[in-house]
């Protein structure tokens, strides 16, 4: 009889649709452009990513979709060539400029900075 393989728990998907409102309010964190920014999802699996899922909306960032060059293409297309640790620094570095705009802008509260970056620590701590 073959073994079954352990079946590994998922954490509950954080989900904010007014976190994610107002990460679109910014302008894209790659390009600069105003007005045209989409919340996007990181896709590396230490955010929660997973096949057929996204990741929990705390980690997320402001890329355009418009226009020929659109970042949030050619970041869900993997565009620019970056190994898995590379991009998993790279999104960790975009969702901490992003919650620092949030803040600065005023469009988060503190309690929910605080909420959100002890969520991100905790991916990391583990």
């Amino acid at each position: 009889m073959i073994p079954k393989k352990p079946v590994q728990q998922k954490t509950a998907r954080w989900v904010s649709e007014p976190y994610r409102r107002a990460v679109a309010q910014l302008p894209c964190v790659n390009c600069g452009t105003h007005g045209a920014s989409q919340c996007a999802h990181a896709n590396a699996a230490v955010f929660g990513k997973g096949m057929g899922m996204k990741s929990h909306d705390f980690a997320t960032f402001p890329l355009c979709h418009e226009g020929a060059n659109a970042c949030h293409a050619r970041h869900d297309q993997s565009l620019e060539a970056k190994t898995k640790i590379e991009r998993i620094d790279y999104e960790h570095n975009l969702i901490g400029l992003t919650m620092q705009n949030l803040r600065k802008n005023e469009l988060i509260t503190d309690d929910v900075f605080e909420l959100v970056k002890s969520k991100l620590n905790s991916l990391f701590l583990c």
